[in-house]
């Protein structure tokens, strides 16, 4: 039993141990694709600036990064949300595979401690049977063996009242009576 209750707990903390891994696992993917979304974000608006300079003219020049910081802010603010909207989905998507993992968990529990009990309760069922039959049986052989004592005192007694010497009825036995019932083994 101790044995099984181990088990079942290895493998409810390996479970949670599964569960607390992937979710750090999942962090640190969203954390290298946000990180990796502000780099290519960055190196954008640089290669925007660098095509600024590079322009004709200073109006135009103007004009191009107006346009550009104008179409760049909007772009950032697409894509805050695009991944707003993704980074709750995950998280959502995360928290509900830990619940589940969590149910399974404790069902599992449930499942160990009802099994437990239901082997405890045979197991007690078996002991107390067989307690009771251990019972009955050194009861039945004290009782056999007190009715064996019983027939033997019983044999004895009749066979010792048939063999003892019984005087003579009707007057008072005699020294050589007495001896001659000694000789023939009979018990005075």
């Amino acid at each position: 039993q101790a044995e099984r209750a181990r088990t079942a707990d290895a493998v409810m903390q390996r479970t949670e141990a599964n569960v607390l891994a992937l979710s750090d696992r999942i962090e640190a993917k969203h954390a290298a694709a946000a990180a990796e979304a502000a780099r290519v974000a960055a190196e954008e608006r640089r290669l925007k600036f660098e095509q600024m300079q590079l322009a004709a003219g200073e109006a135009v020049v103007e004009a191009t990064r107006f346009r550009e910081l104008r179409d760049g802010k909007r772009q950032d603010c697409e894509r805050r949300q695009v991944s707003g909207l993704q980074q709750a989905q995950t998280d959502d998507a995360n928290t509900a595979k830990l619940a589940a993992a969590r149910q399974r968990v404790i069902g599992l529990r449930q499942q160990q401690h009802t099994t437990l009990q239901r082997q405890y309760d045979k197991q007690l069922a078996s002991a107390s049977q067989q307690a009771t039959l251990e019972h009955t049986a050194l009861l039945s052989t004290k009782q056999t063996a007190a009715a064996r004592r019983r027939q033997q005192e019983e044999a004895q007694h009749t066979q010792h009242a048939t063999t003892a010497y019984k005087p003579f009825n009707g007057g008072h036995t005699t020294m050589q009576a007495r001896l001659q019932a000694l000789a023939a083994g009979q018990e005075l």
